[in-house]
């Protein structure tokens, strides 16, 4: 019996699934608001903004970097976190246009 070869729609809905998942918790989502307002923070940052013990906060880091959502840059001894903005206004678009959700369409069903 062949393996099924998932479709490039599949794996989209996959990750749209993975970022949805990692935001539905709201620890999770308070993290990248604040990514999304800084722009980037040190790690020790992330640490100032939630009270939180260092491996709680690293485990949420690894599940929305796992997700796609952020990326982690190294330099020197020190670690920068960024949202990957592209990877969150995707994963939106194409979970509206998979449930039909179009403003147009809402606007006129407000009519």
């Amino acid at each position: 019996m062949d393996a099924v070869t998932p479709t490039r729609e599949s794996q989209a809905e996959e990750t749209w699934m993975r970022v949805l998942r990692a935001l539905a918790d709201p620890t999770r989502y308070r993290m990248v608001a604040e990514l999304a307002a800084a722009d980037e923070l040190s790690c020790g940052q992330v640490g100032e903004r939630f009270p939180l013990a260092q491996p709680t906060i690293s485990h949420h880091i690894k599940i929305l970097t796992d997700a796609g959502l952020l990326q982690v840059r190294r330099q020197g001894q020190h670690s920068f976190i960024s949202l990957r903005r592209e990877v969150l206004q995707q994963a939106l678009a194409g979970v509206g246009r998979q449930l039909s959700i179009h403003p147009d369409k809402q606007s006129r069903k407000e009519n």
